[in-house]
């Protein structure tokens, strides 16, 4: 068997709408939205933010992520400083 894709529901914690605008400021770009579910992508990389407040699920949940250059992802998000 072969898998098309497996995406992650992220929670959003309070400010769903602050989540959304840091996943685009990070570079991802709104595929759908859903009201309460806004899937992101950025290349292969796709999750599902979900407007959703666990605390204790949130500092819980771990996410790995791989770039292909540090440096300048660091660059690209440290750009206000």
């Amino acid at each position: 068997m072969s898998y098309l894709s497996i995406e992650p529901f992220i929670p959003s914690g309070q400010d769903f709408d602050k989540s959304k605008q840091l996943f685009q400021e990070l570079g991802f770009e709104i595929e759908w939205d859903g009201g309460d579910l806004v899937g992101f992508r950025n290349g292969n990389c796709k999750f599902i933010l979900q407007q959703y407040d666990n605390k204790a699920f949130a500092e819980n949940l771990m996410v790995s992520v791989k770039v292909p250059d540090i440096n300048e992802f660091w660059k690209n998000i440290n750009i206000n400083e």
